[in-house]
């Protein structure tokens, strides 16, 4: 599986070192707005001034896959809750 890399950024970069394994670019799409919804709880979030920031979705090479703002993340009233509503790589039923 290939690895992902969730940087975060307003003024300067908050570098994933680690990554992420997921199967693929719609995965890691979603798992970094659950991230970015769990850093925006209750519009207050971990992080100061969160509609400022930046997320982007880099490959091992560091290449950005995809970015976004926080502020385009729908937030929750719960940190983990209400699972992302978007069709982003799922199917519609017949």
């Amino acid at each position: 599986m290939p690895m992902y890399y969730f940087y975060l950024h307003v003024n300067d970069d908050v570098v994933d070192a680690d990554g992420t394994e997921l199967p693929d670019l719609a995965s890691a799409h979603e798992h970094a707005r659950q991230v970015a919804r769990e850093l925006t709880f209750k519009r207050t979030g971990m992080l100061e001034g969160w509609k400022q920031w930046t997320m982007s979705v880099r490959d091992d090479k560091g290449e950005v896959l995809l970015s976004f703002q926080l502020s385009e993340v729908e937030v929750d009233s719960r940190p983990t809750g209400g699972r992302h509503r978007s069709t982003v790589g799922t199917k519609k039923s017949p």
